[in-house]
């Protein structure tokens, strides 16, 4: 059950918004039983039949006995209307949403029903709640915004609690009517799941849509996309007042194959730069160390080689080792991106999902001291 942000403060002026609409007849104590008549002190005492017996003085009448006017105009005394709740004090505080919404049914109490929908709406975006769709929706149907009316007053209807049934669930009902009349309801549905839907650039959401959506009545162009699959448009007639469906069969093949070779691609590219790097470090400093070792007059030959001899040769067989990995790591990375671009943007033979001759690839890695690249196979 959806709850108000305050029930006893909100109660009063949604009943106030819907009676201004004239879906209920006063904008307060709708519903409650007659009051009896004011009467006087005089005549609300009968006289006593005369008789022998002496008795005893009539009372002085009170206030509370009638029903008198204050200098303000209201009623007091047993006559006067019930009590409402007394409002928040200087020390209960009120939050921003409740405040709104007063703001803006006291603004649809002065036919000031832009104003009241445009702070409405900043209520609804902080609160969803029945009252709030039920006063929003209200003041939209004034403005002759029908879809926007439409799909407020339907959220009220469905939310709206136990307490509430009875004339604030007619008046709803009602409104809601007036509001449906003039626009369209419009189903989608689509073969796959997670597709975003959309009108134009109104997103409805994911399919399979759960709420029902209106839409003005005309032309109607609905689109569902989803990652890896060929988006899909179709283009439907909304008639007023009735309801249409748009059926989309989305086309395609599942993209992750070509996401992962992209991203083998893309490290083993960054990782034959990086040893590449290493390998120019490596023969930098194998150069300086023969060009000391020929400064000295020595060299790495005979029976007596200096001690940076064994220095030069690990420093050399690293570069060679990491030049020539850096060199396979290069291959396979343009084999990878090659092959998964080609998967990407490879056309689709057949345009049923998960068909058999769907395209699909197997790629196999194949690396030795000789050569290196990518075995793929598969229909095309």
């Amino acid at each position: 059950m959806f709850v108000a942000p305050n029930a006893r403060r909100l109660r009063v002026p949604l009943a106030a918004a819907l009676a201004l609409a004239g879906f209920i007849s006063s904008p307060s104590h709708a519903g409650d039983p007659p009051k009896p008549a004011p009467t006087t002190a005089a005549t609300s005492k009968p006289t006593a039949a005369p008789t022998a017996v002496a008795t005893p003085p009539a009372p002085t009448p009170t206030v509370a006995a009638t029903a008198a006017p204050t200098a303000s105009g209201e009623l007091v005394g047993e006559d006067a209307p019930p009590a409402m709740p007394p409002g928040p004090t200087s020390n209960e505080p009120i939050d921003e949403a409740t405040m709104l919404f007063d703001m803006g049914t006291a603004a649809m109490d002065e036919g000031k029903f832009a104003e009241a929908a445009e702070m409405l709406t900043k209520v609804w975006a902080k609160t969803k709640t029945y009252d709030v769709a039920a006063a929003l929706g209200t003041a939209e149907l004034q403005l002759g915004r029908f879809r926007d009316a439409a799909e407020h007053l339907s959220f009220a209807k469905k939310n709206l609690p136990p307490s509430e049934l009875g004339s604030t669930q007619k008046s709803i009902a009602d409104a809601f009517a007036k509001a449906r009349q003039e626009v369209a309801e419009l189903r989608v549905t689509v073969n796959l799941p997670g597709a975003t839907v959309r009108i134009d650039r109104w997103v409805l959401g994911g399919s399979p849509l759960s709420e029902t959506v209106f839409v003005n009545p005309g032309s109607i162009v609905v689109t569902a996309e989803k990652e890896g699959f060929e988006g899909r448009s179709t283009t439907v007639m909304a008639p007023k007042g009735g309801a249409v469906t748009a059926d989309i069969v989305l086309t395609g093949r599942d993209r992750t194959p070509a996401y992962i070779l992209g991203g083998v691609g893309v490290g083993a590219i960054i990782a034959g730069v990086a040893l590449l790097g290493v390998s120019e470090s490596k023969f930098g400093e194998a150069r300086s160390v023969r060009d000391s070792i020929l400064k000295s007059g020595g060299s790495c030959g005979g029976s007596t080689p200096q001690a940076d001899c064994s220095k030069l040769k690990d420093a050399g067989a690293i570069s060679d080792a990491t030049g020539t990995a850096s060199f396979v790591a290069f291959g396979v990375g343009v084999a990878a991106l090659g092959a998964g671009l080609a998967y990407y943007f490879w056309p689709v033979q057949s345009g049923a999902v998960g068909s058999k001759t769907a395209l699909t690839a197997r790629v196999i890695p194949v690396v030795s001291p000789s050569q290196s690249g990518l075995v793929v196979s598969g229909s095309f």
